[in-house]
């Protein structure tokens, strides 16, 4: 790759102004407009799914939710306070949408000088018409938001390489503390951080390298301790995250029936070893890895985590909402104990099939659920119809069927591009601001994918969502690289 001469470059407000972007963004925007709506028209009521009546619940109560984070939940709190209408949800969060993707897609285009019209203009139609990205937008769920975070804050980080820049070290950690109380999966771009901040300010020979590179650990640290205060105040047990207990016994289950020989004294704590002599005494035939894969340990009440949970609360007289967060305390530490006993199986059977799971195609199912309506949506947003069933089915017998097709060719993608890239890579790239860029797109993608594997089997089309459109200019700047060596 030749080394930019970026002095020589108009600035990013310049460059806006030229002829050729404003045509760009008139086009774009056009685009955006008409899909806008179109969604309007087709999809005036949004689409739901049972954890959405828990994230509007708890903005309309301000009732501290002990399953999720409480960042989407705020936000819809927020959007309240502008407009009781539901509809405004998607208006406001598609509009988001729009701005992130086009401050994205622009400061990729400058930074990585993709000047190529054909290129850029395909590169960013391919971004943007994403049929997940456009569902979501409509749906009262978190992802759109976290995605449209991960959005701003892949922009930072390019900026960040491009050129030494307090403002947008400043924005990276804003959106990253959001991030992460929209979803805890926002942690894992901590590690993302810590590379960006050692690069961008001077790597490994400068101090002050090392002391930004410290920022995202000082941040983890108190975003950790953050949240476990707000959950022993609403719960009484000091951890940070029933939910994420509870998910690591569900991976962890993948080493069962064949656990059950390791011998319960093994185990540390007599709350642990309890449990464990009660998953010996479970049939074979409730440990299945189909079920780990599919997160059925977290809500089959048939198998042995909930099965526990009931015998607890009938044995020990509690409620199963205080019972379910103290179980999620006990099954992240068997967990752990279990995962350390037996870590190549645990790599082999459960986090190999996981990272397997991002590759399977997961249709639009929720297009066809039917929203059952309530008091809370009577009162917080003066929905009226008793229930709303989708007219429109655009998404599962249009949009689907199309994904089959493009869903393995944009992986086949990804691929090809991480290979050229890693093929081309030559030492005096390192001093090229557009190869880090590129190397911290793919660094990100692999981390980000590789954490999500860690903590949860892939069962929706909405996990891998992040990643999208980070991937998609990855695979064009490879591509914008391989027109500049053909032809200068």
């Amino acid at each position: 790759m030749k080394k930019n001469k970026v002095s020589q470059s108009p600035s990013f407000w310049q460059f806006l102004l030229q002829k050729e972007q404003i045509i760009d963004l008139s086009i774009l925007s056009a685009v955006f407009l008409v899909i806008g709506i179109l969604m309007r028209v087709f999809y005036p009521f949004p689409f739901f799914f049972p954890d959405s009546y828990t994230y509007v619940h708890s903005a309309a109560t301000n009732a501290y939710d002990i399953y999720r984070p409480m960042g989407y939940s705020d936000f819809l709190r927020l959007l309240h306070g502008f407009s009781e209408s539901i509809g405004f949800v998607f208006c406001a969060t598609y509009t988001f949408y729009v701005i992130a993707s086009l401050l994205l897609l622009f400061s990729a285009k400058y930074i990585l000088q993709i000047r190529r019209h054909w290129l850029f203009l395909l590169m960013s139609l391919c971004a943007i018409l994403s049929p997940r990205l456009i569902f979501s937008c409509n749906y009262i769920m978190s992802d759109a938001i976290f995605f449209i975070l991960c959005a701003v804050y892949v922009t930072s980080m390019l900026w960040m390489l491009h050129g030494r820049s307090w403002i947008w070290t400043i924005v990276s950690v804003i959106v990253l503390w959001w991030m992460c109380r929209l979803r805890y999966s926002g942690l894992f771009f901590i590690p993302v951080s810590i590379v960006v901040m050692l690069v961008s300010f001077g790597g490994y020979r400068r101090p002050l390298a090392y002391v930004m590179a410290c920022v995202p650990l000082l941040f983890a640290v108190i975003f950790y301790n953050t949240v476990k205060h707000e959950y022993k105040e609403a719960t009484g047990v000091g951890i940070f995250s029933g939910f994420g207990g509870w998910q690591n016994m569900n991976n962890a289950l993948v080493l069962f029936p064949e656990a059950k020989e390791l011998p319960a004294k093994g185990f540390k704590g007599n709350d642990v070893r309890r449990l464990h002599t009660f998953m010996q005494q479970c049939a074979d035939s409730l440990f299945n890895a189909s079920y780990s894969l599919s997160t059925g340990y977290m809500w089959n009440n048939s198998l042995p985590p909930k099965l526990y949970t009931y015998y607890l609360c009938e044995t020990e007289g509690t409620r199963y909402g205080p019972q379910w967060v103290r179980n999620g305390e006990l099954y992240g530490r068997y967990a752990s104990q279990l995962i350390a006993k037996r870590p190549v199986s645990y790599l082999c059977r459960f986090f190999l099939p996981s990272l397997w799971s991002n590759t399977e195609f997961y249709p639009f199912l929720e297009e066809n659920i039917v929203f059952v309506n309530e008091k809370m949506f009577r009162d917080y947003y003066h929905v009226e119809e008793d229930s709303h069933t989708q007219q429109c089915h655009f998404f599962t017998r249009i949009a689907d069927p199309i994904r089959r097709v493009t869903q393995p060719l944009h992986l086949m993608l990804v691929f090809l591009a991480a290979v050229y890239f890693c093929i081309t890579i030559r030492r005096e790239n390192f001093s090229d601001k557009r190869f880090l860029c590129q190397l911290c797109l793919l660094l990100s993608f692999v981390i980000i994918l590789g954490g999500q594997a860690v903590s949860s089997p892939n069962t929706t089309w909405r996990y891998t969502m992040p990643f999208y459109q980070s991937s998609i200019i990855f695979i064009f700047a490879c591509l914008n690289h391989l027109c500049e060596r053909l032809r200068p």
